[in-house]
């Protein structure tokens, strides 16, 4: 079963095949007043050697996903570090931060763009704000 959105559809395995997509491997986003770290730039030869990397395909499972809606800024954070730091490499982790007042999902676009595991991340579906998918290394 492959979802896309609210689109559910039956496909054989031997049928799926990884498509390349041409979007921006890191989202903006205003950052979050917090600890004095900052974020480590890469080379050009290092984003070429990330973007070559494959990742299985990307389906939501409750293995893969973190809930965050309902918690405070600091149990959020606590709790996506936690995530990250369980998952295998080159695995896909579902960050479910919800809508709200925003300030879960800038806690977590801040420690998903500096935390040196976390490749690249993008939003689930353009009609989801409240999922962004992150790509774990």
């Amino acid at each position: 079963m492959v979802q896309y959105g609210k689109i559910k559809v039956r496909v054989k395995r031997n049928k799926m095949k990884l498509v390349q997509r041409n979007t921006t491997e890191r989202t903006a986003s205003p950052s979050v007043k917090g600890k004095g770290r900052t974020p480590k730039q890469r080379s050009s030869a290092e984003a070429n050697q990330d973007a070559n990397i494959s990742f299985g395909p990307v389906v939501q499972t409750s293995k893969n996903t973190v809930h965050l809606r309902g918690m405070r800024v600091n149990e959020a954070s606590y709790q996506l570090r936690m995530a990250i730091d369980a998952c295998r490499p080159y695995q896909v982790l579902f960050v479910v931060h919800g809508m709200g007042t925003g300030a879960v999902k800038d806690c977590a676009m801040e420690i998903l763009r500096n935390h040196p595991r976390v490749v690249k991340f993008e939003d689930e579906s353009p009609l989801n704000y409240g999922c962004t998918v992150a790509y774990i290394q």
